[in-house]
């Protein structure tokens, strides 16, 4: 489906279209989908995961749940309002 060009203005220049846009840390595609978010959130979650099984070998599982909440927890809470109904 091909939808019609818009054509927006600031301070007499016209704005270029793009196909993703970051708000906030959250990225959206122009077809109002998430995938690119998600696959996005996806590497960072893995650097993360890898960190954690890294760090796992010299810390306690007390430290190793504050990491878990400062770090993995916040990024797959942060937006979820937003992208959890996605079916990507």
């Amino acid at each position: 489906m091909k939808f019609p060009t818009i054509h927006l203005m600031c301070a007499d220049q016209v704005l270029p279209e793009t196909d993703i846009i970051k708000f906030f840390g959250l990225q959206l595609d122009s077809h109002l989908m998430w995938k690119t978010h998600i696959n996005s959130l996806l590497n960072t979650l893995s650097t993360v995961h890898c960190n954690m099984r890294i760090l796992s070998y010299t810390l306690n599982s007390d430290t190793l749940r504050i990491i878990h909440y400062s770090h993995f927890h916040t990024l797959i809470k942060y937006g979820i309002i937003f992208w959890g109904t996605s079916t990507t």
